[in-house]
């Protein structure tokens, strides 16, 4: 099995010299098993294009010591990050790690999946389907792991505002994560919906799914810059548009497959007047054209 990972910086109409707050890094673990991690940084806090690099190799150190992605890692990571915030004097470390956090993993019989915030994931199976799983919150605000950090390192805290576990609980009393899985078939140019279901899941656990890898062909997570691509009026692309055009050219799988199709997909984007108005990260877990 192949990884591989590009991110883009998005073109912010109010704040174009922005850094891109997105990252995403691929590799393999010491038995060739192979994952990619991506994390998305908000853009209202300060410094978290530096969290989603400390989050996404922190978690790639994890993955490559082969602990679990399960529930548990995220009880681990906030322990590591609050060792790492006992060292970092010059940032606020409540603020640069406020980021989500998308893992994908090969394992022995399976492909793991745990998201800690929002995004998408679209599994193309055998029989050349796809199944897209978007994970979003009602009130355009995720539960980032940074929210969990003890109350001594955290900033909300020293101005009197409570923890910033209880502020986000007050602030958003409303916010729901609501995950929708569609199945889509493929045409020429867009996808076709065969079926749609919508749930709400828990909102502040992270969200994990495992699929067996004889059912898999490919799987691609992205961050939520995926349902902000826009045209010159800036009404929003379709999503589906963007991730048909992703997704359906991952074919003959070799190495830095992404990669090399990023030029095609910005030519693209630029033919039909696209741009994307948040930065925008993709990771892929593919079978190679060997296996097949």
């Amino acid at each position: 099995m192949i990884s591989d990972s590009f991110f883009i910086a998005g073109r912010h109409i109010n704040c174009p010299y922005r850094p891109c707050q997105d990252y995403a890094y691929n590799g393999y673990k010491p038995n060739g098993q192979a994952f990619v991690v991506v994390a998305d940084g908000c853009s209202s806090s300060f410094y978290t294009d530096i969290g989603a690099r400390i989050l996404t190799h922190l978690a790639s150190k994890r993955i490559q010591e082969q602990k679990n992605i399960d529930v548990s890692f995220l009880d681990e990571s906030c322990f590591a990050l609050q060792n790492l915030g006992l060292h970092i004097d010059s940032l606020d470390l409540s603020s640069p790690l406020d980021c989500t956090l998308l893992l994908a993993e090969e394992k022995e019989q399976t492909l793991d999946f745990l998201f800690l915030g929002d995004g998408s994931l679209c599994i193309k199976k055998s029989d050349q389907s796809y199944d897209w799983y978007h994970i979003e919150y009602s009130s355009n605000a995720p539960y980032f792991l940074s929210y969990q950090l003890p109350e001594k390192l955290d900033a909300y805290y020293q101005n009197g505002l409570g923890s910033r576990n209880n502020y986000y609980k007050e602030v958003f009393p409303n916010n729901r994560k609501i995950l929708q899985k569609e199945i889509l078939v493929s045409d020429e140019i867009n996808f076709d919906i065969v079926s749609l279901e919508q749930n709400e899941i828990p909102l502040f656990e992270p969200w994990f799914l495992s699929i067996n890898k004889t059912e898999v062909e490919s799987a691609v997570i992205f961050s939520d810059g995926l349902d902000h691509f826009c045209r010159q009026d800036r009404s929003l692309v379709d999503a589906k548009s963007i991730l048909h055009q992703i997704c359906t050219n991952l074919k003959n799988c070799t190495p830095n497959i992404l990669q090399r199709n990023l030029k095609t997909f910005i030519k693209w984007t630029e033919e039909n007047h696209y741009f994307p108005n948040d930065d925008f990260s993709v990771g892929l877990l593919a079978f190679s054209s060997k296996h097949k």
